[in-house]
């Protein structure tokens, strides 16, 4: 079984591979383990999941499209 923390470091990877939050389109591209829908069964959705790995979610302004890891590093 899947836990939370096992998702979250998953999202936190595909985070450091694309250079930005990921989409759900983005992270299957990739090929990661677990898959998208366990990651959203397991979270509660895939925006909470970006939450909880500490990935903000994109803003409405082009120029605010950036994003802070739990680590402090910002993408984008």
């Amino acid at each position: 079984m899947t836990t939370e923390d096992e998702c979250i470091e998953a999202l936190r990877e595909a985070a450091e591979r694309l250079g930005e939050s990921p989409t759900k389109a983005q992270y299957e591209e990739i090929g990661l383990t677990p898959a998208s829908a366990t990651i959203i069964r397991t979270c509660g959705g895939w925006n909470d999941a970006k939450e909880r790995a500490g990935l903000e979610r994109p803003s409405s302004k082009p120029e605010a499209r950036r994003y802070r890891t739990s680590r402090g590093n910002v993408l984008g």
